[in-house]
């Protein structure tokens, strides 16, 4: 079933809270520790792709919110109501995303790393793309951003979206690509 300009904006607007919140979950999917992380940038981005790998999933709607909380940046959380919150909502979007969706997937792309103040931060493209039940295609363009404040041997995550609010102390430094979201080939 195909839509029409009314209706896209329609399921874009049941959607979009979902999809917002898959990426937040998208984006706070990864943390490791790391001895000894070399102060090249080359070693550096590396070692940011390396922990991106574990952000995004074939399966984004099956991540482990506890999980999911554990790596999601503590300010994140804080503007989410706290960890409970946190997880409760992330666990009513993955509900959701499953009757929505028919499938989803993640994919991120070449990470820009910034050091400002003695804290690293990634920036990397993100690209959460769905198939609705009704077979409608909507493509959200975004950003993961990953901090460490340890010299990179642990990050946490989060979205883009919600970087500029959390980290206003950054906002002259890192530029955050604009967020866009395509539904069935139509910029919304």
């Amino acid at each position: 079933m195909r839509l029409n300009r009314e209706g896209l904006k329609s399921m874009l607007r049941q959607l979009a809270p979902a999809l917002v919140l898959i990426s937040v979950a998208c984006s706070a999917k990864g943390q490791t520790g790391v001895s000894n992380v070399a102060k090249d940038p080359d070693q550096r981005i590396s070692r940011l792709q390396v922990e991106a790998k574990v952000i995004c999933s074939d399966a984004p709607d099956r991540i482990d919110v506890e999980k999911l909380a554990d790596v999601t940046h503590p300010r994140a959380l804080k503007a989410s109501g706290g960890r409970e919150q946190f997880t409760q909502a992330m666990q009513e979007a993955f509900e959701f995303s499953r009757a929505q969706f028919q499938s989803l997937t993640c994919r991120l792309g070449e990470p820009k790393l910034h050091e400002v103040r003695n804290v690293l931060i990634g920036v990397l493209p993100q690209t959460l793309e769905g198939v609705t039940v009704t077979k409608n295609s909507i493509v959200t363009y975004g950003s993961v951003v990953g901090i460490s404040e340890d010299d990179g041997k642990t990050w946490t995550f989060i979205n883009g979206k919600g970087f500029p609010k959390q980290f206003p102390e950054f906002v002259d430094v890192v530029v955050i690509p604009k967020e866009k979201t395509v539904i069935n080939g139509v910029e919304q």
